[in-house]
């Protein structure tokens, strides 16, 4: 195993990575279960404003274009998308 592989394995057991529903939920369990949210109109403000400033916002867009690569077969530029977003997750030392 390569050291770049080895780093992405290990990001993926760090205690510091949040896993499961909650790291594509943005917490919103937390707001469900504290009462915060309520309504579906606070439901939907609330996608609102993640999919304008979250960080799904980020994942979004490259999927799109990703998906985009894949629709003309240009494995390329899917390739340059996956890496460019492997290079967007944080690096522990």
């Amino acid at each position: 195993m390569n050291t770049a592989s080895l780093l992405s394995l290990l990001q993926l057991v760090s205690p510091a990575l949040p896993v499961g529903a909650y790291t594509y939920s943005e917490g919103i369990e937390t707001l469900v279960q504290s009462q915060a949210m309520q309504t579906a109109a606070q439901l939907e403000q609330w996608l609102i404003q993640e999919l304008r400033y979250g960080a799904i916002r980020v994942e979004a867009a490259v999927l799109v274009r990703a998906y985009d690569a894949a629709l003309h077969s240009d494995l390329d530029r899917l390739n340059e998308w996956n890496q460019w977003l492997s290079g967007s997750l944080p690096h522990w030392p």
